[in-house]
């Protein structure tokens, strides 16, 4: 069926239905954070009547959803709802609640085919359309849920609201707002966007391979999403069960007084409870920053709890990044070089998830600052020459992966064993001692090793680590050099297929790349790397201070936390300055 429409799906319509769904998952997360702080509180009927704005609001916006699709099931143009519908998916949605999702999904995919594949005016109707039924469902939300939720707040939380109004007014007079703590707390708040949305991505990307034909790739997408996401609740949970008698946050508390940690992580949750800890901290203590630059006080809030919540979390998204996110990054670079569809928008695609993996190292490299730096501050400019060292190390690395998987697939898994296996046992003769039980600490050695296949991480002190690292680049470029070394002798095998790419042209630039990666490093190393502090100096022996069990640290002044006794290091603390020792020298 195809017709033509009077209506135009602008670039800028397309964008706001993007931020419109990033804002829907965000307002998700607040109602529920919203509800259980009622429930500690002992404010009952407040929780009660929010509980009955909440479901009455998503009820009502699901019967309407089910009416309009059971209107026109036989109309559904976009490949997602057929899906559901074909597989008789779209009612069970609705009653679970997530019909409206199906119409954004629909939304999103119609209208980025459109943008990406300029289809024709039949197609940017369908999407007009789509769009039209979910702004309707949006303004019923509105006025069912998000207004009266407001007048419930504003009569439960005038004090805040008085706070907030205070420091817009103070915000035009004073010059000495921390900017720098605001920026770090709204990037937490965009993690925690961008994070959801890589959940949604993948569920996409899965119902994409589905639709295509192509089982393989869905088989092995699904195994890199569970294995990454087993891995990582594994570790979540090892590290909640050291310290489970230190939790500090309202939620975490919540889910340990409930007996809910557990079936958290059984249910691949336990990575979103450490966010909505790290969410808590960081909004509490930019609540009293304000208030604090309101009141023209010195900041003394304690920030220790961030910071150990954070670590395990940045080390968390570390290991998803190379356990997901770069394999995905390889299967999806290699699956495009097979099928010849190599544009300008899917070189910015593929550049753009490299940097989102370089951000992670870059990101887990700035936390370490916090336990172990010295003398020099760690800077916006030292964190983007770290950040771009690794770009230029990675992108060479995946796509010599990427070319050898697109003529060899079945070789690439034997390829990833054999090298995995060796690394892993490398990462044994290092003597890591990273975990509490000699057992668990030997799957902290397979992390690693997954991790060395794509690149460079300090685990130990163990023996001069500027040679370690010279041998494990040129180790590495080795392989890189045998890997694009098969690529091109399959190209010249079959020449006729593959005059899309040039090897001679590839090849140095690969190569080249890797090699000014190196030498940024080399530049990062000598002039910007900051310098170790001393286990008994500065944010050391705080941390060793701050995980007494005196209830009264809050208050240590520096000349009291210098002259307590530094105890012993246990759980997050040993890991964090286990790691910030390798990480500075």
């Amino acid at each position: 069926m195809e017709e033509s429409f009077p209506f135009h799906y602008s670039l800028l319509k397309y964008l706001f239905t993007l931020v419109g769904l990033l804002l829907s998952l965000l307002d998700i997360a607040l109602d529920i954070w919203t509800v259980v702080p009622f429930h500690q509180d002992g404010a009952y009927v407040y929780m009660a009547v929010m509980i009955f704005l909440l479901l009455g609001s998503s009820v009502l916006l699901q019967v309407f959803s089910w009416l309009w699709y059971s209107d026109s099931l036989d109309k559904i143009e976009t490949k997602v709802e057929k899906f559901a519908d074909r597989h008789l998916l779209i009612k069970p949605f609705h009653f679970l609640q997530l019909g409206v999702y199906l119409t954004y999904a629909g939304v999103i995919e119609i209208s980025t085919t459109h943008f990406l594949r300029h289809t024709n005016s039949f197609t940017e109707g369908v999407a007009v359309y789509l769009n039209h039924d979910l702004q309707m469902l949006r303004l019923f939300e509105t006025f069912s849920e998000s207004a009266p939720q407001l007048t419930l707040m504003m009569s439960i939380r005038r004090g805040e609201l008085e706070l907030i109004t205070a420091f817009l007014q103070d915000f035009l007079t004073k010059k000495r707002f921390p900017f720098g703590f605001l920026l770090k707390y709204l990037f937490t708040l965009v993690g925690l966007l961008l994070s959801l949305l890589d959940i949604a991505l993948d569920i996409w990307t899965v119902v994409s391979f589905h639709q295509d034909g192509a089982y393989v790739y869905m088989a092995v997408m699904i195994f890199l999403l569970l294995g990454s996401s087993v891995l990582l609740q594994v570790f979540s949970w090892l590290w909640y069960s050291d310290s489970l008698d230190k939790i500090e946050t309202k939620v975490e508390k919540f889910a340990k007084r409930h007996l809910l940690i557990k079936p958290f992580h059984f249910l691949q949750l336990g990575v979103h409870l450490r966010y909505a800890g790290v969410i808590e901290t960081s909004t509490k203590d930019f609540l009293q920053r304000i208030n604090h630059f309101r009141n023209d006080v010195q900041h003394s809030i304690r920030e220790d709890v961030d910071v150990k919540l954070k670590h395990d979390f940045l080390m968390l998204r570390l290991f998803e990044a190379f356990s997901e996110n770069t394999p995905q990054l390889t299967l999806m670079m290699s699956r495009i070089l097979l099928r010849g569809e190599l544009e300008l928008i899917t070189g910015l695609k593929l550049l753009t998830a490299a940097a989102a993996i370089a951000i992670n190292v870059a990101l887990y490299h700035r936390g370490m600052h916090v336990y172990g730096s010295k003398g020099r501050k760690m800077s916006l400019i030292s964190t983007v020459i770290y950040f771009l060292w690794n770009l230029l190390v990675i992108i060479p690395r995946v796509t010599a992966l990427a070319l050898f998987c697109s003529v060899l697939p079945c070789y690439i898994i034997t390829h990833f064993l054999s090298l995995w296996l060796l690394l892993v046992l490398v990462a044994w003769s290092q003597k890591t001692d990273h975990m509490k039980s000699p057992g668990w600490e030997w799957l902290f050695r397979a992390a690693v090793g997954l991790i060395w296949y794509f690149c460079w991480f300090n685990v130990s002190k163990q023996g001069n680590i500027k040679v370690k690292m010279a041998l494990y680049y040129s180790f590495m470029a080795l392989d890189t050099v045998m890997l694009l070394g098969f690529w091109c002798w399959k190209v010249f095998e079959y020449a006729g297929c593959w005059s899309s790419l040039n090897p001679y042209m590839v090849i140095p630039t690969l190569l080249g790349l890797y090699v000014i990666g190196i030498l940024v490093k080399i530049i990062y190393y000598r002039w910007f790397h900051p310098k170790m502090a001393e286990p008994s100096e500065g944010p050391f022996r705080q941390a060793a201070t701050y995980d007494a069990d005196s209830t009264d640290s809050t208050d240590l002044s520096p000349e009291d936390t210098a002259a307590a006794p530094a105890q012993p290091f246990t759980g997050v603390l040993k890991r964090s300055r286990t790691m910030a020792a390798n990480f500075y020298f």
